[in-house]
């Protein structure tokens, strides 16, 4: 299903090869209050380009330019996302383990 509206831009992702990020406007004349500002993404971020060609490491240049835009991402894929990151900060050594309430001064 080709969206007419699409407009493609291709974006560097760091030596990996470049994927083009859509964003979705309907014309310049649209209902944005700030005709500069660019209409976030209209389709959340697929698996299909957050893992390049099936490896098992998201590619973080396309994730971080995704969220910048104000883009979503597919819910199975974001729980997926936060349990690797939780799994990887929980082997950190430098990582500290709070228990809450916190209160106070913390710097």
């Amino acid at each position: 299903m080709s969206d007419p509206t699409a407009k493609a831009k291709k974006v560097s992702t760091g030596g990996e090869p470049e994927y083009e990020a859509k964003t979705h406007h309907k014309s310049a004349e649209d209902d944005r209050v700030m005709k500069d500002v660019v209409a976030p993404p209209k389709y959340r971020l697929s698996r299909e380009l957050l893992y390049p060609k099936g490896t098992k490491v998201p590619n973080l240049k396309v994730l971080r330019d995704h969220l910048l835009r104000e883009g979503r991402i597919e819910e199975k894929l974001y729980v997926e996302v936060v349990k690797e990151v939780m799994a990887m900060l929980s082997k950190e050594p430098n990582v500290l383990a709070l228990r809450v309430p916190i209160t106070g001064n913390l710097v």
